[in-house]
């Protein structure tokens, strides 16, 4: 059993969600579209949105059954923005035609206690029940009367008569709230920050602080990615735990994308006079990647001299999107490293960068990845010993990929 975890609780059930997956795989039986094939599609997609939200907060997730997927925060405040994410892209999905969930939301506070994966407790068992109040209306938030509401409810939702307040079966009140659509201010990450207009403002833009939440926020504007990604900066510093992070992300992201006709990445990698070692991890890396995706990835080089600033990273995803990578120098790395980041969506942002980019395309060298090893293999500054372990990490990242 899972000690207990007191906190904010949120549970997403998905109504109609089995119902969903059954009729999807009737009608299209004749295509050996099996039930299971629509309930990963949806469920990935429900997960996918979950995760969304940890570019800018943090919550622990525990998925029980086929279903739901309950939520620990330790602040209301990140609990409403994350249901007021999950609602908000449910919903463009919806209206999009593109997905078919329909989430319904409880949020309480108590104790997060689960056996075998199962929830346990009054707190936990309650939310089902709220979740589960008939007739099951989507896009509903319910909160219980456990939860201090002593700051205003974002402007998604909107409070119900109170009339349509609840006592569920394990004697806990609940109130209705309701999923508006015009009150989408887009508040968390990442997509539609009011950039379709050609004149920026401030609320154009998102920070995300930390190299951790940058780095979450990219991840996920890069696997929403369905035409092309491009990237101006070299990987993070090897001795970085971000490095490996990094490296894993773009194989699966690749791996992927390959299934995509017509999908482009293509990166400009800084390589730096002063750090060899970087270079080297850089080097090679990147020419196992290109023979492994010869279709949808190239690469190309700039070199960086001794004494020189490093130049800004960016990535332009779909010409759409923009995410600026912001550096702060690290004494524990001897050299700057992403901090926080920029991102804009707006076409007419990303044609700004897109022509930085066709500049430094232009200019870079590019090498076949043969090219790459033997340049790699006659740099100076590193010892046998040093090149050795560093081909054994890059093989690590493949190892597990593959």
């Amino acid at each position: 059993m899972a000690a207990n975890k007191k906190g904010i609780l949120l549970l997403i059930d998905l109504s109609g969600f089995r119902g969903i997956s059954q009729q999807l795989s009737f009608r299209c039986d004749h295509l050996g579209f099996k039930e299971e094939h629509a309930h990963h599609a949806l469920r990935r997609r429900t997960e996918q949105l979950i995760h969304l939200g940890t570019a800018t907060s943090s919550y622990e997730i525990i998925s029980s059954g086929t279903d739901g997927f309950y939520l620990r925060f330790t602040n209301l405040t990140e609990a409403l923005a994350v249901a007021g994410l999950i609602l908000e892209r449910s919903f463009l999905d919806l209206v999009n035609g593109v997905a078919v969930l329909k989430p319904v939301i409880a949020l309480t506070e108590g104790d997060f206690t689960f056996n075998d994966g199962n929830p346990v407790g009054p707190d936990l068992i309650s939310l089902l029940e709220a979740c589960g109040t008939k007739p099951v209306t989507p896009f509903s938030l319910w909160i219980s009367e456990r939860v201090k509401l002593d700051q205003k409810l974002p402007s998604s939702f909107i409070g119900c008569d109170q009339s349509e307040n609840i006592e569920t079966n394990s004697k806990v009140k609940y109130g209705r709230y309701m999923f508006s659509p015009a009150g989408i201010t887009h508040a968390l990450p990442f997509l539609r920050l009011h950039g379709l207009t050609e004149n920026l403002s401030l609320q154009d833009s998102l920070v995300a602080e930390d190299e951790h939440k940058a780095f979450d926020l990219l991840r996920n504007l890069q696997n929403e990615a369905n035409v092309s990604i491009r990237v101006v900066g070299g990987g993070p510093p090897t001795s970085s735990i971000l490095f490996r992070d990094y490296g894993q992300c773009q194989l699966s992201l690749l791996k992927d994308k390959q299934k995509i006709n017509g999908f482009q990445f293509q990166r400009i990698a800084f390589c730096y006079d002063d750090e060899p070692l970087r270079t080297f991890y850089w080097l090679h890396f990147n020419a196992r990647v290109m023979k492994q995706f010869r279709k949808t990835y190239q690469f190309h080089i700039i070199r960086i001299p001794s004494g020189m600033p490093k130049p800004v990273a960016f990535h332009i995803i779909d010409d759409r999107y923009t995410f600026l990578g912001l550096r702060a120098y690290n004494a524990h790395y001897s050299t700057p490293t992403l901090k926080r980041c920029i991102c804009w969506e707006s076409r007419s942002v990303a044609s700004a960068f897109l022509d930085v980019f066709s500049e430094y395309w232009r200019n870079a060298e590019m090498l076949t990845p043969e090219q790459l090893i033997s340049k790699a293999k006659n740099m100076k500054g590193l010892t046998p010993q040093i090149k050795q372990d560093a081909l054994e990490d890059i093989e690590k990242l493949f190892l597990k990929e593959n």
